[in-house]
């Protein structure tokens, strides 16, 4: 263990900083649907945007599952997949998730798109409210509950997902058309490619879909291998370290949110029902999203914070 300092990871964006690189990166109202056209149509509940009701039927069967936890005062998944990827402290280590998930390193080519599943789920921020939901004997109401998203797990390419699989993120037009816009700001060597955020409480949907242009920090922070240092919040100003993985590299993100107790950089939100009842089911695995819970259990197994709390509560009953 060492101390860890305040710029152990890089200058950390304030509450208007992520807002402003929010509205910047996402000011236009382009369809969810095609992702090409602008929107000019609304769902009246959750205010998603589509060109046409062509693009909104097409998109009815991902789009219901969402449409309805916002109606039932659920947290705005795909705001916060936005926040997410527009901090520009947490969009480094997710790059450099993706650069050794997908193996980037390996593949200089860049003239080819690269494809990253990302899943995502929303827990409490507190350790101790969430053994308090992680147990078949949980109780599941609407009670005020503060909550976090997190990132479950990121999927190698060109893993079947079923329907999602098949959904194109991006049309190829839409891609090519990125990509000479990268080419003309000089910026056509680096890696560029699409990340789905992909959630589910009873069915797992694509929340969202943003392109991502991996820079060279970020590639020569994963080219470096050094190891990680994940803040311990069982001692403040301590960190842990571990070698350099997808899986350390997704815990420091998990773990960077967590420790955002003012909730500056807007990844906090009150749990609805459905979130709640999810951790809970983890006990019980049911068979219509157990893909969701297998991606959720091994988060907790290998969490550096969940393993850490189960020892103490042995070493309080004298069992360690």
């Amino acid at each position: 263990m060492s101390s860890a300092s305040s710029n152990s990871y890089g200058l950390s964006p304030s509450r208007k900083e992520v807002n402003r690189g929010r509205h910047k990166a996402y000011k236009g109202s382009l369809c969810k649907n095609c992702q090409t056209n602008e929107g000019s149509k609304k769902c009246p509940k959750c205010k998603t945007v589509y060109c046409s009701k062509k693009c909104q039927k097409e998109d009815w069967p991902q789009h219901k599952v969402l449409c309805a936890l916002h109606s039932e005062g659920e947290p705005d998944i795909n705001k916060l997949t936005q926040i997410l990827i527009s901090n520009r402290l947490l969009r480094r280590y997710i790059a450099v998730l993706i650069i050794l998930k997908l193996k980037l390193l390996q593949k200089p080519d860049t003239a080819r798109s690269f494809h990253a599943q990302i899943i995502i789920g929303f827990e409490p921020s507190s350790i101790f409210d969430f053994f308090d939901l992680f147990k078949r004997s949980a109780v599941i109401d609407a009670s005020p509950l503060q909550g976090m998203l997190q990132i479950h797990k990121i999927l190698p390419e060109h893993v079947d997902l079923g329907d999602i699989s098949k959904r194109v993120p991006f049309p190829e037009s839409e891609l090519e058309k990125r990509r000479t816009d990268l080419s003309q700001s000089g910026l056509a060597t680096l890696p560029f490619g699409v990340i789905q955020f992909i959630y589910g409480a009873e069915s797992m949907v694509v929340v969202s879909a943003v392109d991502i242009v991996i820079h060279t920090e970020s590639m020569e922070l994963a080219r470096n291998a050094n190891d990680l240092e994940i803040p311990n919040p069982f001692q403040p100003g301590t960190t842990i370290k571990k070698p350099l993985s997808p899986y350390s590299c997704m815990e420091l993100v998990n773990m960077l949110i967590r420790q955002d107790t003012k909730n500056k950089w807007l990844l906090r939100m009150n749990m609805g029902v459905n979130h709640k009842k999810m951790i809970k089911d983890a006990w019980v695995a049911f068979p219509d999203y157990v893909k969701q819970l297998k991606a959720f259990n091994a988060k907790v197994a290998l969490g550096s914070i969940y393993t850490a709390y189960m020892e103490v509560i042995l070493q309080d009953r004298g069992l360690m």
